[in-house]
């Protein structure tokens, strides 16, 4: 045991703090000048100023401090979600939700009471109509000048004669037909502006589309389609297969090439066919007929019967009646065509 009187020893960790020494003010004034910054003080040359540093901008010591319990978290290995919604947000937002709901209520309530003072106009309306319509039925003067607002059928009489006596009433209710009338002009030049302008529009949206249709049948690589981009009628046959085939979900239709194979409305072969078929109807009816078939022609027809011998003895000298004016080889094209002409007139005949 050791005396009572020795003295005892505490570890470091046990020992009460010393209390702080009150620095004095220029220490405080120097450590704070340290922790806030200085200005340069390098010597300033005389007669010159020093330039003032731009003074730093104010931070908000809440960001500091989010900043540093973020690096504190990313020391830790911890994520910070900035995005979370505060209690204060979520309350802010509750009190709006409710706002919200009270100013719909207060619609929902305000459009309940204009429609249940609409239907009971409407309900009274109704039933003073039909009221009407039962005393015109039953043949009750007085039932139906009750129901229309007057004391009896003579009250109505009364007030409707007076009316009619006003020499203003007249002027009132010609000045309000021509009124309807101006309004029903008007409207009806509106209505036919309105047609108008849509035709127009119609009309130049078509005749783009056209010029477009052609400039892409120019320039396809189908030869029976180039050869076809300035007719009207293939342009407007294509036109209308590709209107019958227009495909609302895409917005997009078939292509010049792809439309010939196709038939047009009400047609049974598609419109190639059509137009090769034309074009071998159309080689038939201008082909010149060939020496042979003349020949057959001037020979009776070929059935092998000899033509009727003329009554007039035909002269085979030259320009003598029938015989052609001058020899075959000294006659123009024009010349030959018409000799032609006029011999295979007299076969006919």
């Amino acid at each position: 045991m050791p005396p009572e009187d020795a003295a005892i020893a505490l570890p470091a960790a046990d020992q009460p703090p010393v209390p702080a020494r009150e620095l004095p003010f220029a220490e405080r004034l120097a450590a704070k000048e340290a922790e806030l910054g200085t200005d340069d003080d390098t010597p300033v040359a005389p007669g010159t100023t020093k330039e003032a540093k731009p003074k730093a901008a104010p931070v908000d010591p809440r960001e500091a401090k989010r900043a540093q319990l973020k690096a504190i978290a990313e020391e830790l290995g911890l994520a910070v979600d900035d995005t979370a919604v505060s209690v204060a947000e979520r309350a802010e937002h509750r009190a709006a939700i409710r706002r919200q709901k009270a100013q719909l209520e207060a619609d929902r309530e305000a459009f309940l009471r204009d429609k249940g003072e609409f239907d009971k106009n409407k309900g009274e309306k109704v039933a003073k109509a039909e009221a009407i319509l039962a005393a015109l039925e039953s043949g009750d003067p007085d039932a139906f000048a009750t129901n229309a607002g007057f004391k009896d059928f003579n009250d109505f009489q009364h007030n409707f004669l007076k009316r009619l006596a006003d020499p203003n009433y007249s002027e009132f209710k010609k000045l309000q037909k021509e009124i309807e009338d101006q309004k029903a002009e008007r409207q009806k030049a509106e209505e036919e502006a309105k047609q108008q302008q849509a035709a127009k529009q119609r009309a130049q949206a078509m005749d783009t589309y056209m010029a477009n249709l052609t400039a892409q049948a120019k320039a396809s690589a189908n030869p029976l389609v180039a050869a076809m981009a300035d007719d009207p009628l293939f342009l407007n046959a294509v036109f209308a297969i590709q209107r019958d085939n227009w495909d609302d979900e895409t917005q997009s239709t078939c292509t010049i090439d792809q439309a010939i194979k196709k038939a047009t409305k009400g047609a049974k072969t598609d419109l190639e066919t059509e137009l090769r078929g034309l074009r071998d109807r159309l080689n038939k009816g201008f082909a010149e007929p060939t020496l042979p078939a003349a020949a057959a022609k001037l020979n009776g027809g070929g059935n092998g019967k000899k033509p009727a011998p003329k009554t007039a003895v035909v002269p085979t000298s030259a320009g003598a009646g029938g015989g052609p004016p001058k020899a075959i080889t000294e006659m123009t094209k024009a010349e030959w065509a018409a000799y032609k002409a006029a011999k295979f007139a007299e076969v006919d005949a």
